[in-house]
C-alpha cells in the first residue's frame, strides 16, 4: 500500500490528481496544486453508517475522500500538506492498517484461486501440465517428419502455447498471490518492530 501511495503522490507532483479509482483502474485529472498528499486506508465496516461516520471524521480532520468503486474496504484520501501529513499518528495504527490489508488480501486471493480452479481448470489442463505434448491436438503430429511435421507443428504452436499457459496459470497465480502476501507481511513486520 505504501508503494501505491508513493506512486500516486509522484503523479500528483507531476500534475496528475486522482479523482476516482476502482478495481485496478485509476482516473486522473490535471492539477497545478502540488501542495496535496494522498493516503490510503483499509477498513471494513459492519454498516453504511459506520463508514459515513469514519469518512466524516477524516474530512473534519482536513482530509477529502476520493470516490472509489471497489468494495474491498480500501479508501483513498487527499489532504493539504500544510495542514496534514499523515493519516495515522502512530505506528500501531499503521500496523493495524497493514494487518487489515493482509486479511482482505488473503480472503480475496483464496476465493479467486478456488474460483479459477473450480470453473476453468479441467482435465485437459492437467494432462498438459503432466506432458506438454498433450497441448497439441492434431492427430499423428508426433509421427510426422520433415516439412510435414514443421508445417503442422508451427500451425498449432500458438494454440498449444495458450493451452500450456492456461495449464500453468494456477501455479503462476499462486506465486503472484504469495508474493503479494510477502510484500504486505514485510510491511507489517516493519511497523511491528517500530
Amino acid at each position: 500500500m505504501e508503494k501505491e501511495e508513493e506512486w500516486l503522490n509522484r503523479l500528483l507532483q507531476k500534475g496528475l490528481i486522482l479523482i476516482k479509482s476502482g478495481y485496478g483502474s485509476y482516473q486522473f485529472t490535471s492539477t497545478t496544486n502540488k501542495n496535496s498528499i494522498i493516503k490510503i486506508d483499509v477498513r471494513k465496516f459492519s454498516n453504511e453508517i459506520e463508514k459515513i461516520d469514519y469518512i466524516q471524521f477524516l474530512e473534519d480532520s482536513y482530509w477529502t475522500s476520493i470516490p472509489n468503486n471497489q468494495n474491498n474496504g480500501k479508501f483513498y484520501f487527499i489532504g493539504d500538506k500544510t495542514k496534514v501529513n499523515e493519516l495515522f499518528s502512530d505506528n500501531e495504527s499503521k500496523y493495524e492498517r497493514e494487518v487489515r490489508a493482509r486479511n482482505g488480501l488473503i480472503s480475496t486471493n483464496f476465493v479467486t484461486f478456488i474460483f479459477y480452479l473450480l470453473i476453468y481448470y479441467n482435465d485437459t489442463d492437467k494432462s498438459v501440465l503432466m506432458n506438454f505434448k498433450n497441448a497439441f491436438f492434431t492427430p499423428g503430429i508426433w509421427q510426422k517428419e520433415g516439412a510435414a511435421f514443421k508445417k503442422v507443428f508451427l500451425f498449432e504452436l500458438p494454440l498449444a502455447s495458450m493451452r500450456i499457459f492456461f495449464s500453468i496459470f494456477p501455479i503462476l497465480l499462486l506465486f503472484y498471490f504469495c508474493y503479494q502476501l510477502y510484500l504486505v507481511q514485510k510491511s507489517i513486520n516493519k511497523y511491528k518492530e517500530a
